[in-house]
């Protein structure tokens, strides 16, 4: 399993994976902007906009994980990995 996901991790070099996330970043802080104004319009918080306030949650938090692992992966392995 864990050799599955080392060449799923492969099918994209990490510049890719860089640029797809910044694409996906800028998506979200546009929703999040779109979210502000219709909060502050005459539904205020409504049943779909907290969903979809719940789901970009969640992509963010995707995103931050994916980042995180983008940059692991870059790093030089620490000495005591080695051994």
């Amino acid at each position: 399993q864990q050799q599955q996901q080392q060449q799923q991790q492969q099918l994209l070099p990490p510049s890719a994976e860089l640029k797809l996330l910044r694409l996906t970043q800028l998506r979200i802080n546009r929703r999040t902007i779109d979210f502000d104004g219709e909060m502050n319009g005459p539904d205020k918080l409504n049943d779909v906009l907290r969903r979809q306030v719940r789901d970009a949650t969640l992509l963010q938090k995707k995103i931050t994980e994916s980042a995180r692992e983008l940059a692991a992966r870059g790093q030089p392995p620490i000495e005591s990995e080695i051994d």
